[in-house]
């Protein structure tokens, strides 16, 4: 499958969507953190008063403090990148891929590019044989392919970081054997933290004071939402994939980005010539990216995904009433 491909001769933050998503990204991080520092404020006052017991109080730094670290180094990471996006992009040609503590490739000068990524985008970089750089000095930025990484911060030095990398290979369907291997081990790991965080609701409710009429409800029910969605997400786990059957799609797409997160709407047109609307609510950049560059979508029942790629959506199918909207990526 095709990927997208920055105009090198444009400055990265004037590329045609790719600029207008990353700035919008960006407006969308530091509008999360200041909400989080907010509740993070709030929660403070409760764990300060004393009234609050030692489980309410692990809740709540859990959720609160740790949310705003989550929200403050996104912001930290986008704000390294910012002073790269005024430079082009530059493509090299990658002999060598290596994975350790952190992903790496060779450049032509022999020096090495190390950077933070899935293992599946060093395997795709590898099967590729190029990648597109942003870099000053030392610094450097990414674009890693077929992840939901998009662009990472990386450093230039001497030394590879890791053994050499496996190239990834081609897959023809968004279901290929190495892809849903890397979504159920992604499934795994969220069922993990999903566990943790109901068990820390059901230990505070537990722990609560008799005397407390307000929150010791209030945690009971986030405590049963957050152990059914546990079950849930523990039984979609459990299950086997299946092998699906998928239709490719040709449509004209419009990325925009609403509600903190990148969407997808779309016209396309059905292997039997008919047309229908349809609406992809989260993708990830490097899959947006590729629709928006290729103008192919594959659909199997209610998910889209693209050859390649780990990212798979949920897609809603609407009558093709009216005109798309134009691009607004506020």
């Amino acid at each position: 499958m095709s990927s997208w491909q920055p105009d090198p001769a444009l400055p990265a933050d004037q590329l045609p969507l790719f600029g207008d998503l990353l700035r919008a990204m960006h407006r969308g991080a530091v509008r999360q953190l200041a909400y989080a520092v907010a509740l993070f404020l709030v929660a403070a006052v409760f764990v300060v008063r004393g009234d609050q017991a030692v489980p309410e109080s692990v809740l709540l730094a859990y959720f609160f403090g740790g949310n705003v670290a989550l929200k403050a180094a996104a912001v930290a990471r986008q704000r390294r990148l910012k002073p790269l996006l005024a430079g082009a992009f530059e493509r090299v040609e990658v002999s060598d891929v290596v994975i350790g503590r952190a992903v790496g490739f060779a450049l032509p000068d022999g020096r090495w590019v190390r950077f933070r990524a899935p293992r599946h985008g060093a395997e795709v970089l590898a099967q590729r044989r190029e990648a597109w750089l942003l870099h000053s000095g030392n610094r450097a930025a990414v674009l890693v392919p077929a992840t939901d990484a998009g662009l990472v911060p990386a450093r230039i030095g001497d030394r590879p970081p890791g053994r050499r990398a496996r190239p990834a290979e081609p897959a023809t369907t968004p279901d290929a054997a190495p892809l849903q291997a890397l979504r159920k081990r992604r499934e795994w790991t969220d069922l993990a933290g999903m566990a943790v965080i109901s068990a820390l609701y059901v230990v505070a409710w537990l722990t609560f004071p008799t005397t407390d009429r307000l929150l010791a409800p209030l945690t009971a029910v986030l405590g049963v939402l957050t152990v059914l969605s546990t079950a849930i997400a523990a039984v979609a786990s459990i299950r086997p994939s299946r092998a699906r059957e998928w239709t490719e799609l040709e449509l004209e797409p419009v990325i925009t980005f609403r509600r903190d997160r990148l969407s997808l709407q779309a016209r396309a047109t059905r292997p039997d010539g008919t047309e229908v609307a349809l609406e992809v609510p989260r993708v990830s950049l490097a899959a947006a990216l590729d629709i928006a560059a290729t103008g192919k979508l594959w659909i199997t029942g209610s998910r889209a995904g693209l050859p390649s790629h780990v990212w798979t959506g949920a897609v809603r199918f609407q009558d093709p009433v009216g005109p798309l909207p134009d691009h607004d990526h506020a």
